[in-house]
């Protein structure tokens, strides 16, 4: 997130909460596959449209392309447990919404996330007595989590961080177990 902000704003620092907020919304919005123009037009209302330019992201798009491409071809995708997700061609009535090969990547990509941060399940039936935590609400993404003693905090983020970034390695995923107090 340093990085989009740097490149939007020049100011090399960690990016204050709103515009972290929408450079995440942006990133998701990408990988869920929003047009380019949509992203561009819900960038530009907060004045961050050329983070589009970012070499990164200007990659992200076009392995974007080509996995679409290939969940085309293939006729859908499986996710991280191997179940097959197949496009379909008959739109439902009820929403009006068929499964399109952008809707079938979102699908992988959640359960991709799913199994990330499924570990903190198993640290919280071990450990959550002992550190005195439990998890609160889940997201596909993260948690929130409630602790009751303030100086067990710390060890328990650390078990819980140790667990999460152990299973993306193991997925082959860089990615980091962030800590937001609220």
């Amino acid at each position: 997130w340093r990085e989009f902000y740097r490149y939007v704003s020049g100011v090399d620092a960690v990016p204050p909460a709103e515009a972290k907020a929408v450079l995440k919304e942006a990133m998701y919005s990408l990988c869920f596959g929003m047009s380019k123009k949509h992203l561009k037009d819900s960038l530009d209302q907060h004045g961050m449209a050329h983070v589009l330019k970012h070499p990164i992201l200007d990659e992200l798009l076009m392995l974007r392309r080509e996995w679409l491409q290939q969940i085309t071809r293939a006729g859908g995708a499986g996710d991280v447990w191997g179940i097959w997700h197949a496009i379909d061609h008959v739109v439902d009535p009820q929403t009006g919404k068929r499964r399109w090969a952008g809707s079938i990547a979102g699908t992988v990509i959640q359960s991709i996330e799913m199994e990330i941060i499924a570990p903190i399940f198993d640290v919280a039936q071990r450990h959550g007595k002992s550190d005195q935590f439990g998890i609160c609400l889940f997201q596909h993404d993260g948690a929130t989590c409630s602790f009751s003693a303030t100086e067990k905090v710390e060890r328990a983020q650390d078990k819980l961080k140790r667990a999460v970034e152990g299973r993306a390695k193991e997925l082959g995923v860089t990615t980091i177990l962030e800590f937001t107090p609220l």
